[in-house]
């Protein structure tokens, strides 16, 4: 393996015994299986046996990158050696032959030095008279070597206009192509018809970035470049399935120009890993970006700006994957480096806005609001009061405080922010969409349903026309808008839209909650059978995606079976809730949702006339989460009333009136609360 060359995949199948075999089981042709390995696949596979270690993958994640663009048809990294390394291993691989070789030659050079010094003396004169005669000669050209001179210096000076002149026709071509998107752009008519304006400005981009194609501007840089600013603004507009091939080519001629670790070419994977972010491919973006990082601090360094946005982009992908706890401890350093550092303020709150949401999505929402009050300041102090970004951070405050069900605070800060943004922004723009949604969430909190299911069904018709349905944002809305009619008892509008959401969370996992808004919306409508089936089901995902006797996978299990108790599947809740019960006693013993699970086992018992079984659980867990009542957060303060319902049944069962006397006035003491849900940010 040292000292042989690995035969290429193409190769090696070409010469196999089994091709016919291989190609049959497979439906196709011999030549037709070799020409599939060869180019892309023969490259990955190479690169990744390389002997010299600089040529391989960075990382297997690297490796990974290479192969997700294959799968979907795009360009990869790898590619055949140059003729100059193949020259370079061919020499060190057959390093005995090439020096023998060499000295063969050098023996035979040194005998022919010898026979000439022996005829050296003989043929002295004849070259004395050689050498006057050339001396005469040579007089004769200088005259003509000057003259041929003046032409050269002539030439090269036409040269140098000819360069300058096809350079000119390069910039010329790009400003024409540029300008092309603004040929037949009539503003009003724009405005009457059916499409927003973002999306018509998108498609004349587009159109103009396929003028790029081939030869048209002529410098592969200069082209690369164009495709990557106009697949930017695509971006930003909101469409990134468009912005997503420009970004591709543009990536392709960086690496095959500058290289892997060039500034602009991190910064384009980047971009590219971005786009594929929203669109929904998240695991190439992930592995995308995780080598991205690693080729920007170690070709530009760990305190570079281009490698902060790296890190921040990367901490993104993390959360969005639900790695919380690769996200945040990544965020964290990163800004602390930033600070260390002194970088541009721009910088730092780009890198406290990922910072904000790895706080609410690991449940750190005091520190979030904390940082987002910091860092509105800090906006409208460095950027100014309408900036786009600050009414990001506006808007993100207003949710911060949603979270932490400060009503009296966020709707006006959401109903300024919304003002501002179809003012500065329009109303069709990606983040006026978001705080259309965000505004309707807080109108849901507050019960104004009258008010917030309009605005979900206003935000949702502008998202499935930019966007498009498969869209995360879109997604996000289809879900909160049948949590919305659910609460409004519409449960026949609601079911269709929480089953579609729940089938984009398969794709989108920032969605999978909406699994327990389509399980109640099911045991609302009295739809036991569907419950069962979806609770197998989700428990089947459930069990793959989470590790054994995690509280994260006990919190599923617990949501679960609280479903199957108000869909009164008894039976089928008894064993999940014995499953979370001994899973909490074990690595949560003194935790209040134990004692909640210990009520909920106690209600499958009960819902089962197992009375003599139910009653020591439901006493305890009652009793359980009423000594911690203070640690229960308050949209989580309706499971004692849950509890003390349980024993209030129990002993009604059971034909004991002074109990449920007793346990009636124990409920008439507990403080007034409503079941809420917070909604998702967005």
């Amino acid at each position: 393996m040292r000292e042989e060359e690995p035969p290429r995949p193409s190769t090696k199948l070409s010469t196999a015994d089994a091709l016919p075999t291989l190609s049959a089981n497979r439906g196709t042709e011999p030549k037709k299986l070799t020409g599939l390995l060869r180019n892309e696949l023969d490259w990955i596979v190479m690169k990744a046996l390389e002997k010299d270690r600089t040529r391989r993958y960075e990382t297997a994640n690297g490796f990974a990158a290479d192969i997700l663009p294959y799968l979907s048809g795009e360009a990869v990294l790898a590619h055949p050696p140059s003729r100059s390394y193949r020259v370079k291993k061919f020499v060190r691989r057959n390093k005995g032959q090439v020096v023998a070789g060499g000295l063969v030659f050098f023996a035979l050079l040194v005998g022919i030095t010898g026979t000439t010094l022996g005829l050296f003396e003989a043929n002295r004169a004849r070259m004395d008279e050689r050498d006057r005669a050339e001396g005469e000669r040579l007089a004769k050209l200088d005259a003509v070597e000057q003259k041929e001179n003046a032409l050269q210096s002539a030439s090269a000076e036409k040269s140098a206009n000819e360069r300058a002149q096809r350079r000119l026709k390069q910039v010329e071509k790009s400003n024409s192509i540029l300008t092309s998107i603004f040929d037949n752009f009539d503003i009003l008519k724009v405005k009457s018809g059916a499409e927003p304006l973002e999306a018509v400005l998108a498609k004349e981009i587009v159109k103009a970035a396929e003028q790029l194609d081939g030869d048209a501007v002529g410098d592969p840089l200069m082209v690369a470049n164009l495709q990557f600013e106009l697949g930017w603004v695509i971006r930003v507009l909101g469409y990134e399935n468009e912005a997503i091939p420009l970004f591709v080519k543009a990536r392709d001629t960086f690496i095959s120009i500058l290289g892997e670790g060039h500034r602009k070419t991190i910064a384009c994977t980047g971009r590219l890993a971005i786009c594929y972010l929203k669109v929904g491919k998240l695991r190439t973006a992930l592995l995308m970006q995780e080598n991205n990082y690693l080729l920007a601090q170690r070709s530009l360094g760990t305190v570079d700006i281009d490698t902060f946005h790296t890190a921040l982009s990367l901490a993104r992908c993390y959360r969005y994957d639900n790695q919380i706890d690769r996200a945040l401890p990544l965020i964290e350093d990163t800004m602390n480096l930033a600070k260390k550092n002194g970088i541009d303020k721009h910088v730092i709150l780009d890198i406290a806005d990922e910072m904000i949401s790895c706080y609410h999505s690991s449940g750190k929402r005091e520190l979030a609001q904390i940082l987002m009050v910091e860092n509105l300041r800090l906006s409208k102090e460095i950027l100014g009061p309408t900036h786009h970004d600050t009414l990001i951070s506006m808007n993100g405050l207003a949710v911060s405080y949603l979270f932490a069900q400060k009503l009296d605070l966020a709707l006006p800060l959401l109903e300024e922010t919304l003002k501002l943004q179809e003012t500065t922004l329009g109303s069709n723009h990606p983040d006026t969409l978001k705080s259309i949604g965000n505004l309707a969430g807080g109108y849901w909190q507050a019960k104004q349903l009258e008010r917030s299911i309009p605005l979900f069904e206003k935000a949702l018709k502008l998202q499935e026309i930019k966007l498009g349905r498969q869209h995360l944002d879109t997604a996000g809305t289809v879900a909160n808008l049948g949590v919305n009619y659910k609460d409004a008892g519409r449960l026949s509008d609601a079911i269709p839209l929480l089953e579609e959401g729940y089938r984009a969370a398969k794709k989108h996992p920032m969605l999978r909650w909406v699994g327990s808004e389509l399980l109640d919306a099911y045991t609302r409508a009295g739809k036991s059978a569907e419950a069962v089936k979806f609770v197998g089901e989700w428990l089947a995902e459930a069990r793959q995606q989470l590790p054994k006797d995690s509280p994260q996978l006990a919190g599923q299990l617990a949501s679960f079976g609280l479903s199957l108790l108000q869909a009164k599947a008894f039976a089928e809740a008894e064993p999940l809730l014995h499953e979370v019960l001994t899973s909490r006693e074990k690595t949560q013993p003194d935790a209040w949702t134990t004692f909640n699970t210990q009520s909920m086992l106690g209600g499958a018992l009960l819902g089962q006339k197992k009375y003599a079984d139910a009653e020591p659980l439901l006493l305890k867990g009652y009793e359980g989460m009423k000594q911690r009542e203070k640690l229960i957060p308050p949209q989580a303060a309706i499971r004692i009333h849950e509890a003390v319902d349980r024993i209030i049944e129990l002993y009604t069962a059971l034909e004991k009136p002074d109990e449920v006397k007793k346990w009636t006035a124990v409920k008439a003491e507990l403080p007034k609360t409503e079941s809420a849900k917070p909604p998702e940010k967005k």
